[in-house]
């Protein structure tokens, strides 16, 4: 296989997805294009267009004219002479005359030349299916006859050009015993013979029959697949520009590549129940596809994690509504439910939701505890588990889970949160917070709206970064991959929400309530 079919096979797929993405606007140009076409045929006059043929004969045009030999002439530019004066007012206005016709006989008519023989075709396209047949007949038989009368007109000025030298001859006394003057006498009684024997150059070959004219306007049928594939070529044209133009992120291979950091797993949007309840899927529908991705994260943030070490991850983002507090919020459950004791800290001063996944409005929080209204112990909120849907052996799918998890939210907003995720008593809260579980998530500002999220960074261990297909643009991810090289802890990764559902990770029931792969299981671990 050549290095250009190994080419053609990484850009196929990618064309093909971009024409999945575009489809309607193709099959919107690929439908109107024949539609328009089929209503502009129907509002067409009807035409008819009959032709006649008209033979060439170039060795008489030569003889007669004086040029010599005519095996020397180019076939090709003679043919194209007898076009151009096929084409000349002159004879169109003799045509109007002998048909009697208002119509402008150039404008309606053409003259093609055949390119393998000697041969002229006339056109005539007319409303009138039998006036078209006598229009093209009229038309080829006068342009035989001009020819005609320019080969006489050429003959006779030669043989009055040769007379008025030999009267100037005879004037002068010149003309007896003259060779000159007799070579010009048998020039003129030469000239007189051809005179005599003049015959055209063009000859009538095929007349034009009422019933062969052929209708060529309108032809819905002809516009129609003409104006299809055309509308095809169209539709997929304006694609590519629209995607030329669309700067928004399409791929995960695009966020991987321009944020230089490896993909953790591809999470499906939420349903629009739990969109609309504001409700976490590892709590409502832990058993759903939708839970098992989140199931997949837990498991590559922790692999990532191991040469890194880091007890507080921050989770972030380059913009708002791209589902990072709730990718927080079900990788904190997932991880609680693996055994593991989980903080899950909401410092989005912002916009703060971690608070409603839970229902844990109106507590003190960690504006609360720093301002010294409650303890760290009365601030932490434990959260119910329930079970986790794996089989274990006993048919009813169900085991208690192990481990725990606390939330610390917001509490009451700062009147300046870029100063207030900065102070020095928060880094101690974070520090004693490491202490009292394994691991400590930390829900931040998006990166790119404020600068809480760059202040943050310096308080954790690690981070790991939410981006959304089809609203992320390339540029944003540029500024966002400049802003994490100013943040000085390690990446972990990234995670892309949005994805498709066949692009996503998950499970679904058998009738014996095990669980099927849906997902390569390469993909479990990154």
């Amino acid at each position: 296989m050549t290095a250009a079919d190994d080419g053609l096979r990484s850009v196929l797929p990618e064309y093909l997805r971009m024409l999945r993405r575009r489809k309607w606007l193709v099959l919107t140009v690929v439908v109107l294009a024949p539609l328009a076409a089929v209503l502009f045929s129907l509002r067409q006059q009807t035409l008819w267009q009959a032709s006649a043929e008209v033979l060439l004969n170039p060795r008489v045009s030569s003889t007669f004219d004086g040029l010599g030999d005519p095996s020397t002439q180019d076939p090709l530019r003679y043919a194209e002479t007898q076009v151009r004066i096929a084409r000349t007012p002159a004879l169109a206005e003799q045509v109007k005359r002998a048909t009697n016709t208002t119509v402008p006989l150039l404008g309606i008519s053409t003259v093609d030349a055949d390119p393998d023989a000697n041969i002229l075709t006339f056109h005539v396209q007319h409303a009138d299916r039998a006036e078209a047949a006598i229009l093209v007949n009229a038309y080829a038989r006068l342009f035989t006859r001009y020819t005609q009368q320019l080969n006489e007109g050429s003959v006779y000025r030669a043989r009055l050009d040769v007379l008025q030298r030999m009267a100037d001859l005879r004037q002068q006394g010149e003309a007896r015993n003259n060779p000159v003057y007799n070579a010009l006498q048998r020039e003129s009684q030469a000239l007189r013979t051809i005179q005599n024997l003049q015959v055209s150059n063009a000859v009538l070959l095929k007349r034009a029959r009422t019933g062969t004219a052929a209708k060529v306007q309108p032809r819905p049928v002809r516009n129609a697949i003409l104006a299809l594939g055309c509308g095809l070529l169209l539709g997929i044209a304006l694609a590519l520009l629209r995607e030329t133009l669309d700067t928004r992120v399409r791929t995960a291979e695009d966020v991987q590549r321009r944020l230089d950091l490896p993909l953790l797993v591809r999470i499906a949007a939420p349903s629009r129940r739990l969109r609309r309840n504001q409700r976490l899927a590892m709590l409502e529908t832990p058993g759903a596809p939708d839970a098992e991705a989140f199931r997949t994260l837990r498991a590559n943030v922790e692999l990532r994690n191991l040469d890194v070490g880091a007890k507080a991850i921050m989770i972030t983002s380059a913009v708002a509504q791209e589902g990072k507090s709730t990718t927080i919020a079900n990788l904190a459950v997932t991880m609680a439910r693996s055994r593991r004791h989980v903080i899950l800290v909401d410092l989005d001063m912002r916009r703060p939701a971690v608070d409603r996944f839970f229902d844990l409005e109106d507590q003190p929080g960690v504006t609360g505890v720093l301002l010294g209204d409650a303890t760290v112990d009365e601030a932490l909120v434990p959260v119910a588990l329930g079970g986790d849907p794996r089989t274990n052996g006993s048919g009813n799918g169900w085991v208690k889970a192990h481990g725990s998890l606390r939330v610390l939210t917001t509490g009451p907003l700062p009147p300046d949160p870029g100063e207030f995720v900065g102070t020095r008593a928060l880094e101690e809260l974070l520090g004693d917070l490491r202490t009292r579980a394994d691991i400590v998530l930390v829900d931040s500002p998006p990166l790119l709206h404020v600068g809480d999220g760059i202040t943050l960074s310096n308080t954790v261990d690690a981070l790991v970064v939410v981006a959304r297909l089809d609203l992320l643009r390339r540029s944003t991810l540029d500024e966002l991959n400049r802003i994490l090289d100013a943040c000085p802890v390690p990446r972990l990764g990234f995670v892309l929400t949005g994805a498709q559902t066949d692009e996503a990770y998950g499970y679904e029931y058998s009738s014996g309530r095990r669980y099927v792969r849906e997902a390569d299981e390469a993909e479990r671990v990154a």
